[in-house]
């Protein structure tokens, strides 16, 4: 009787304890799963996303981001900047008229009207028009017949046509223009997609962090409820409620660093997400990433590295921009040797008789009636010519000695992201396996456990290890995918694989 009183009063000792502890520790339990999530705001924001994908993501970027739109306008800007050059090739209309009347007197009444029409030969212009002067005191060089003069020739300056004029030299240059600002264009779209991205993974691993986190809570939780429920039946020591229950305020502690980390970074993320109108999207914080399957898994080959660092050397934005720019120098370098020759001009005019269509010109144009002029302006000492020349030449040497650097500077940037993409593209395939065999290990312990084999520690010890595991594959998943999107940066292809 003593025996059996005592184990009585044993028993209902240890539920008791069993009892405070519940009572104790039950706030740690949600009533539901979703109860560990944050409540949704009354009033939600209606520009607000609540799923994005990678495709999503590059999609808002490149119709919607600010700076995107920005560097879309810098092909239109090349193409005003080509208009404008080509307009020095236009054809111009002018009329030029003079009268002077005194004491009543007609000192002068002059007209003259031409067309200007500029050729693509260096500083050639052909030019036709009609004058008319009549008057008192008209210079005589200026009489003409009473019907008028027409006139038609070429001018043509020597030293622009062997070697190259200003217009052409500026058209030239316009044309080259386009290529590069496309250049920066991409650049400027590239640096976007990167710094998004970067901030997308970022978010992917604070988000499935706390799905993670929140799933083992609620096993957590379970676990508990279950291992307080076998003490109150006498099948467990009052001790591993305690266990259990410190285990679920550890959860607990870290879903809630999770749930902030989710909120930083979806905050940081929807700083580069706007809608077609060019009003700003708020990521929800409650948004969960994609679960499809991650590209880029597998790690780069040395043939595909080798193809990278060709392309890279050659098609970079910043390496065509600077290879361009070499070309615009060279032919602003003609230009400025061609200013170094005697500004030699000369211009032949037919001449006839009356308004234009009514006389004929001379069929022996270097005989007579024709108007015959040159022109030539020697500069003696040609320093302003030789000043833009060797500045020309400098900026040459500048430009080589960047795009120099640039080509090594990217070389070794696409080597460190290959490098990166191809460590980290091991390890992850590493600790998948890793994770799967902690994940059996787990089960195998519950199921002992279960069997009464084996104990809380051992079967919170197995799924702590299947958590830190699950945690560094979400990790290095993200961390692949940044590697990923520095390597495409890196290259400065538009081409982003998603």
């Amino acid at each position: 009787m003593r025996r059996s009183s005592r184990r009585f009063a044993l028993a209902r000792l240890l539920a008791g304890a069993a009892s405070a502890l519940v009572l104790t520790l039950g706030p740690l339990v949600p009533a539901r799963a979703q109860d560990a999530r944050p409540v949704a705001p009354a009033d939600a924001v209606p520009d607000t996303l609540r799923a994005l994908s990678p495709a999503e993501l590059y999609r808002r970027l490149t119709a919607y981001h600010p700076v995107v739109r920005q560097a879309d306008l810098l092909p239109r800007a090349a193409r005003a900047e080509l208009l404008m050059a080509r307009g020095q090739f236009d054809p111009k209309l002018e009329s030029d008229l003079a009268r002077k009347e005194f004491k009543d007197k007609e000192y002068y009444n002059r007209w003259d009207s031409n067309l200007k029409v500029p050729i693509w030969p260096g500083g050639a212009d052909l030019k036709a028009g009609y004058e008319r002067n009549t008057g008192v005191f008209l210079n005589p060089e200026e009489s003409v017949p009473n019907a008028g003069l027409t006139y038609a020739g070429l001018s043509l300056d020597v030293a622009r046509l062997v070697g190259l004029d200003e217009r052409r030299a500026l058209l030239r240059q316009a044309q080259l223009l386009q290529d590069i600002n496309e250049a920066e264009r991409v650049k400027a779209v590239n640096k976007v997609l990167f710094t998004a991205f970067k901030a997308y993974w970022d978010w992917f691993e604070a988000a499935r962090r706390r799905q993670f986190l929140g799933e083992a809570t609620r096993l957590a939780a379970e676990r508990y409820q279950a291992t307080a429920l076998r003490v109150v039946a006498g099948d467990l020591a009052a001790i591993d409620t305690l266990e259990a229950g410190l285990l679920v305020r550890e959860r607990r502690v870290a879903e809630q660093q999770a749930q902030l980390d989710a909120l930083l970074t979806a905050l940081e993320l929807s700083v580069h997400l706007w809608d077609e109108n060019g009003r700003a999207v708020v990521l929800d914080p409650r948004a969960a990433p994609p679960t499809v399957a991650l590209v880029g898994g597998a790690p780069i080959t040395d043939a595909q590295l080798n193809q990278q660092l060709l392309f890279v050397t050659e098609r970079h934005p910043e390496v065509r921009k600077l290879l361009l720019k070499g070309r615009q120098l060279r032919v602003e370098e003609r230009w400025r040797r061609t200013d170094l020759l005697p500004d030699l001009t000369l211009s032949y005019n037919l001449l006839t008789s009356g308004r234009p269509g009514e006389g004929e010109f001379s069929r022996q144009p270097f005989r007579n009636d024709y108007k015959l002029g040159a022109s030539l302006t020697v500069p003696l000492l040609f320093r302003k010519e030789r000043g833009k020349l060797q500045s020309v030449r400098v900026k040459q040497v500048y430009n080589d000695l960047d795009l120099l650097n640039i080509r090594r500077e990217l070389t070794t940037a696409v080597r460190q992201a290959a490098a990166e993409q191809r460590t980290v593209a091991l390890l992850l395939a590493q600790q998948r396996r890793m994770t799967e065999q902690y994940r059996q290990l787990r089960q195998g312990e519950v199921d002992k456990f279960e069997a009464g084999e084996s104990t809380v520690f051992l079967v919170n010890s197995r799924d702590s290890k299947l958590l830190e595991a699950e945690l560094k594959q979400v990790q290095l998943e993200a961390k692949l995918q940044k590697a990923r999107a520095g390597l495409t940066a890196a290259i400065g292809a538009m081409e982003w694989g998603l």
